[in-house]
């Protein structure tokens, strides 16, 4: 469509360009430090030693600083939330986020997580990448374990975002294997 100079004008009048102008935020080099160190190193003892308990019950532990941040949603940092995933021998425990993906790394024990038809066994020091949106079912059969998972769900709650579906997530599940980490 093409607007003529009659009719940008008559628009400019009914919405000047200073509300546009009035929206933007200027983040200059000296802000964006200030903002980054706004909130000072938390250590997340308690949830630790809660999820690496060797009588730790099956399920998640949030490491939650919302309040400390401001944000109506958990998150660990502005657009990150990080928790523990206590897996129970001969359980399984599902995970199901919204978020675009969810980066896991195996801190103790080792078992499976499937998504779809995708199937990925870890062990301990193992990191994966899986899509988000579509729930993760984590099983150990060989002893209990825990997962440090991370996603972007502050991110997207922030911007009103949902998770693509799995058939159009941006990232495809790989598998970063302790040993190979280790070599490189």
């Amino acid at each position: 469509m093409i607007i003529s100079s009659e009719s940008y004008r008559r628009l400019a009048r009914r919405a000047p360009a200073t509300i546009q102008a009035e929206r933007a935020q200027y983040v200059g080099a000296r802000m964006a430090s200030a903002n980054a160190m706004d909130l000072k190193p938390h250590l997340f003892s308690a949830e630790a030693s809660r999820a690496l308990a060797a009588d730790a019950e099956a399920g998640v532990v949030v490491l939650d600083l919302s309040s400390r941040l401001g944000t109506r949603f958990p998150a660990t940092t502005r657009n990150l939330l990080a928790r523990y995933v206590v897996i129970r021998e001969d359980e399984e425990l599902e995970l199901d986020v919204r978020a675009s993906s969810v980066l896991c790394i195996a801190i103790k024990g080792s078992g499976r997580s499937f998504q779809e038809d995708e199937v990925i066994e870890w062990g301990e020091g193992d990191a994966f990448l899986l899509p988000g949106g579509t729930p993760i079912l984590n099983e150990s059969p060989n002893g209990n374990a825990v997962l440090f998972a991370v996603t972007d769900e502050p991110l997207l709650a922030s911007l009103g975002c949902v998770p693509p579906s799995f058939e159009h997530a941006k990232v495809e599940s790989t598998h970063f294997a302790a040993r190979t980490i280790a070599a490189t």
